[in-house]
């Protein structure tokens, strides 16, 4: 017979065989309920508290991680309102998006509130009595806000950086001379 096809005998011969050299102990199944094994789940509560900091800038990735025992990887997610990294940009958590966004509209009302106190201090008289070095970057400052208010004309959406690593070019001085002596 080709290898690999055998009778029906031939197979219950090599399974009782297999069978009983093969040793059974007690098996147990441990379900994984969720995430990486043993590491304790973090509620909702704790990734929108990790997501404010992070988002409020209260401290780096690295030390909002350590203070909560969590991933610096899991803070960037928590962040960007996904659970883990593997989805974040794919599929959010809703409820930590909406916390998120709205730990971001307090920082924008507060901004645009003292914003616009700034504003209104810069009168007419001061800005006929500033020097033009001043004027230029008070030009330069408003234009910004603005741009940053009405956005660029690029949707606001991602930017994309294209990285190319090219490989350090050998020089003669890389490699191992040898002498050779021609008789």
């Amino acid at each position: 017979m080709p290898m690999g096809v055998v009778s029906n005998d031939e197979f219950d011969v090599e399974l009782k065989r297999v069978d009983e050299s093969l040793p059974v102990d007690k098996s147990n199944i441990i379900p994984i309920t969720r995430g990486r094994g043993n590491t304790k789940e973090i509620t909702n509560e704790m990734r929108a508290l990790i997501a404010g900091c992070a988002i409020k800038g209260e401290d780096t990735a690295s030390e909002i991680a350590k203070e909560f025992n969590v991933s610096t990887s899991s803070v960037s997610a928590y962040k960007g309102g996904a659970t883990s990294t593997a989805h974040l940009g794919k599929q959010l958590d809703t409820e930590l998006e909406a916390r998120n966004k709205k730990v971001k509209g307090r920082i924008i009302e507060k901004t645009t509130n003292r914003l616009e106190a700034a504003l209104e201090g810069i009168t007419e008289d001061k800005i006929n009595q500033a020097s033009l070095r001043t004027l230029s970057g008070l030009a330069k400052d408003m234009s910004s806000v603005i741009r940053s208010i009405e956005g660029d004309g690029d949707g606001g959406g991602v930017k994309t950086n294209i990285n190319i690593y090219a490989p350090r070019m050998r020089q003669e001085d890389d490699y191992e001379v040898i002498e050779v002596e021609v008789n």
